[in-house]
């Protein structure tokens, strides 16, 4: 008869291994933590700025727009009222601040076009190049805010 013995080797673990194990666990959790915020961070600053960035396109749209309205409606020589120059120059600055680049030179070539518009009589090709150039601020302004 043939007798199975059954060892059972056990294995022995540092104790010093032991003992950094639950320290190992601790700084895992502090730098998964760490980075879950960062990531969270950056998600609500690009969140916050696309809306910021719109809030103020949309204001620079109104705002030409009025003064288009405005200048269009005024007899030759008139001046626009200095509290419409002044959100103009407001918006335009706070394209310039909130980016990117090349949404504010969209927003300064609209800006050209529409006062050489209303220097011709918002007519013909003076007139087209300020639609055209409102769209292309548009467009920008739209993949601005992706």
């Amino acid at each position: 008869m043939m007798s199975v013995s059954s060892a059972t080797e056990t294995v022995a673990i540092d104790p010093t291994l032991l003992a950094l194990i639950p320290v190992l666990t601790v700084v895992l959790t502090i730098i998964a933590g760490l980075t879950g915020a960062w990531i969270q961070g950056r998600r609500e600053r690009a969140r916050w700025l696309r809306e910021r960035r719109l809030q103020v396109y949309e204001e620079f749209l109104a705002t030409t727009d009025e003064f288009f309205l405005e200048g269009s409606d005024a007899e030759p020589g008139d001046q626009p009222s200095e509290e419409l120059l002044g959100r103009i120059r407001r918006a335009s600055a706070s394209i310039h601040l909130l980016g990117p680049d090349r949404v504010y030179v969209y927003a300064q070539s609209f800006q050209e076009a529409m006062l050489e518009s209303l220097r011709s009589g918002s007519e013909g090709t003076a007139e087209d190049a300020r639609l055209a150039t409102r769209r292309a601020f548009i467009v920008k302004a739209r993949a601005a805010l992706r």
